[in-house]
C-alpha cells in the first residue's frame, strides 16, 4: 500500500509540475493587451507605406536631378575640348 500512495504522490507531483509549467509559459490578459496596444493597424501600415513611397520619389527625382546636372556638364566640357581641338 505504500507503494500504491507514493506510485500516486509521483504522479500528482508530476501532474502538478506540469500545470505550473504550462501557466507560466503563458501569456496574461494583460500581456495580450500590451501586445495589441504595441501593434501597428492595417492603416497605420498604409499610412507608413505612404510616406515612404513620398519620400522615395523625392530621393528618386533629386538623384536624376544630380544625373541630368552631370550630363550638362560633360556635355559643355566635351563641347569645349572639341571647340578647342579645332581651334588648334
Amino acid at each position: 500500500m505504500a507503494d500504491n500512495d507514493r506510485d500516486k504522490d509521483e504522479v500528482l507531483g508530476f501532474i502538478v509540475s506540469t500545470v505550473e509549467t504550462i501557466r507560466d509559459q503563458m501569456a496574461t490578459k494583460a500581456d495580450i493587451d500590451t501586445i495589441r496596444d504595441q501593434m501597428a493597424t492595417k492603416a497605420d501600415l498604409a499610412q507608413v507605406e505612404g510616406r515612404l513611397v513620398t519620400r522615395l520619389e523625392a530621393e528618386i527625382a533629386t538623384v536624376r536631378g544630380d544625373i541630368d546636372q552631370v550630363n550638362l556638364r560633360l556635355d559643355t566640357i566635351e563641347r569645349t575640348l572639341s571647340a578647342r581641338a579645332f581651334a588648334d
